[in-house]
């Protein structure tokens, strides 16, 4: 089902999110949320402002260079929260992933409407 099609058959706005599938993509975007769950965690300066969705394997990629202890998907939750704690959750935050792009867009929209 596309997003037109879902948008048509449900009775409230709606925004698809691929969190699940892409959710250290989207992670990676908020650089300064890390150190605040782990004092170890620091995004290299490389990794920053960089186009997340060429990397095939973010996961992997976090769990290589983000430091001590290593990253887990159980940290992701407490990541996401403090980047909206820092405000950084924007539809254009510093590094690039489309999918997140077009799922803030879509909720910026409601604002306009």
């Amino acid at each position: 089902m596309t997003q037109t099609q879902l948008r048509k058959t449900l009775p409230c706005r709606s925004a698809l999110a691929l969190s699940a599938v892409e959710m250290e993509s989207w992670l990676m975007l908020f650089p300064d949320a890390f150190p605040k769950v782990r004092r170890g965690w620091s995004m290299r300066s490389e990794d920053r402002r960089k186009d997340f969705t060429k990397l095939a394997n973010p996961k992997e990629h976090l769990q290589r260079h983000l430091g001590k202890p290593t990253y887990r998907v159980s940290d992701s939750p407490k990541i996401m929260a403090e980047a909206v704690k820092l405000g950084q959750v924007s539809a254009r935050p510093p590094g690039n992933n489309r999918s997140f792009r077009d799922f803030a867009d879509q909720l910026a929209s409601w604002k306009n409407k």
